[in-house]
């Protein structure tokens, strides 16, 4: 594996396209990096303030409550009744 590995850069360096890293070029890929970086946060948080937040329903669908809310209804128009 080695020595597949040096060979593959050893027939780069035999390139006319291939270029040895200089610390010009080490420098300008960190700063594009970092650029990256910064522009990935800043679609990030942007998504997040243009995103509309999610609200759950405001009507209950329980059917219990319902049931209950029903017969107490029911109650208090009977009370309501019986006392007139």
């Amino acid at each position: 594996m080695i020595s597949e590995l040096e060979n593959f850069f050893d027939s780069l360096e035999g390139l006319e396209q291939s270029f040895t890293l200089t610390k010009e070029i080490i420098d300008e890929l960190e700063t594009i990096q970092v650029m990256r970086k910064f522009e990935q946060d800043l679609n990030k948080s942007t998504l997040q303030k243009r995103s509309v937040p999610y609200f759950g329903s405001m009507v209950s669908v329980d059917k219990v409550s319902a049931k209950i809310a029903k017969r107490k209804h029911f109650k208090e128009s009977g009370m309501k009744v019986c006392h007139i």
